[in-house]
């Protein structure tokens, strides 16, 4: 239960699963009610459990009713702020929650004493303990039990359950609840996991494919992380010296960063970066990649640029694979820079990464061609300085039909350079399929441009893809703590 809590994972706890609730967040305890009850010099009538007549006596649940607390949780779920026949069976209880987060959200007046019956931590995603059992009205329902009219009617008892089921912030708490995608998403995979669905796709057809930048991760701090780790190794780096054209290329991203993006740079600084790597492994730049990560995020406080992740697509890669889904991550970006980027946030095998290539040499092969040397044990492999065309547009279903062999049935994009594998995923695929673009749309808790997003709409709808605003249907984007640095351009 710790671990939930401190991974904010919804949970529900009865009768000890409350209690523990209640110690870990702080609360006490009452080790026995009746002796409680008898130190108070008040009379106890065994509300919370019946007394046995004799050692051999069958000792039901015993019922009784508490009083729920509006707008809690608890009065969400049964919709009454006096619930009647709660099956009780315990002799411990919560004492008290002072000073801890915990709410007290329903207690039982038991001979003038209210007891604690129901506690939510409200400052998690969704933490709530019940100290009776609604499973055991449910049983006694279902049993048609002689005394089932002495408990909760079945459907209030069920409806603590189905609010665990149904309410989808657990499956995806960083969205919000009313996400049209989310939904379509969840409905999608509820069809597409049922094998007596018409719409069942086997465990081995089941491929994700998603962008990265703006996709899965910022890119607008202020440039893409590409962008910025090049620019820091070229500039801030003292083993190393530029030449001209790639010093040019890293200047013009600085000069230009709170800008518009100019035309071509794309272009530019991936063919700047083979050059500004060349003679470097790839673990070299990996490592390098890895320290520029635990720089702060620029444009946000709160952040590293590692730590600069959106939650909620996080979240559903994850949903994905517990659906039996293989994700690929198929971007622009040099797919060496993305394996370590995602290595332990998305935890994506480097053979599932799909980027723009650059060239590689061994590093005693000097001008001796590939195909007229041999790979020796005193070699390693570098970077030469050639790339072969950035990974984007037509390039991205290249990659994925090249490298993948099937076609993906979701795919995630965020950019124009992401439409054409977003079309070619939901255009004759024998499976059903959804593509999606990540809007920017965000203007306060992100660098985003609402009217700019509005107007692609139309476009992608076009072609079958669907969107995601990150402005409606985020509940939250990097998580608490993190804010927009609003100064930070003018700075």
């Amino acid at each position: 239960m710790a671990y939930c809590l401190d991974c904010d994972i919804p949970l529900m706890g009865f009768r000890r699963g409350a209690q523990m609730l209640g110690v870990i967040s702080g609360g006490e305890v009452i080790q026995d009610i009746p002796t409680w009850f008898e130190n108070q010099g008040v009379a106890y009538d065994y509300t919370h459990r019946n007394q046995k007549a004799t050692p051999e006596s069958y000792r039901d649940y015993a019922p009784h009713t508490v009083q729920v607390a509006k707008g809690s949780w608890l009065s969400d779920i049964v919709g009454t702020d006096t619930l009647t026949g709660c099956p009780s069976w315990h002799h411990q209880a919560i004492k008290n929650v002072d000073n801890t987060r915990l709410t007290v959200t329903g207690y039982t007046e038991t001979n003038g004493i209210p007891m604690i019956e129901a506690i939510e931590r409200t400052d998690k995603t969704f933490a709530m303990g019940l100290q009776f059992h609604p499973e055991a009205a449910v049983v006694k329902n279902l049993d048609g039990a002689a005394n089932k009219g002495d408990y909760m009617d079945y459907e209030t008892a069920l409806s603590v359950f189905r609010y665990i089921v149904e309410k989808s912030w657990l499956t995806l708490p960083s969205w919000s609840k009313d996400a049209a995608a989310k939904i379509a998403i969840m409905d999608y995979i509820a069809a597409i996991t049922d094998e007596t669905s018409e719409s069942y796709i086997p465990v081995a057809d089941r491929v994700a494919v998603f962008d990265l930048d703006g996709t899965l991760m910022c890119e607008t701090y202020p440039r893409c992380f590409e962008y910025m780790v090049f620019v820091d190794y070229v500039l801030n780096n003292p083993d190393y010296t530029p030449t001209d054209e790639v010093l040019a290329v890293a200047q013009e991203i600085v000069d230009t960063k709170w800008q518009e993006k100019p035309s071509g740079i794309s272009t530019r600084q991936a063919a700047a970066a083979p050059l500004a790597y060349a003679g470097m492994t790839p673990a070299e730049l990996g490592d390098y990649v890895k320290g520029f990560m635990d720089s702060p995020a620029e444009g946000f406080t709160g952040m590293t640029r590692g730590e600069a992740f959106y939650l909620p697509m996080v979240e559903l890669v994850d949903y994905l694979r517990d659906n039996d889904f293989t994700v690929y991550i198929v971007t622009a970006t040099e797919r060496n820079i993305v394996r370590a980027i995602v290595k332990d946030t998305l935890d994506i095998a480097p053979a599932y990464v799909i980027g723009t290539e650059y060239g590689y040499t061994a590093t005693g092969q000097g001008d001796t061609a590939d195909g007229d040397y041999t790979f020796k044990s005193t070699d390693k492999v570098a970077f030469d300085g050639n790339y072969y065309g950035e990974n984007a547009k037509m390039s991205k279903v290249d990659a994925i039909v090249r490298e993948i062999g099937q076609q993906p049935v979701l795919a995630f994009g965020n950019s124009s350079g992401d439409v054409a594998m977003c079309a070619y995923v939901v255009t004759n695929n024998p499976y059903p399929a959804l593509s999606y673009i990540v809007l920017a749309d965000d203007e306060a808790r992100e660098w985003g441009d609402y009217e700019s997003a509005q107007a692609k709409i139309a476009g992608y709808s076009a072609q079958g893809i669907g969107t995601i605003s990150m402005r409606d249907d985020f509940a939250t984007i990097y998580g608490d703590g993190v804010e927009k640095d609003a100064s930070a351009a003018v700075q």
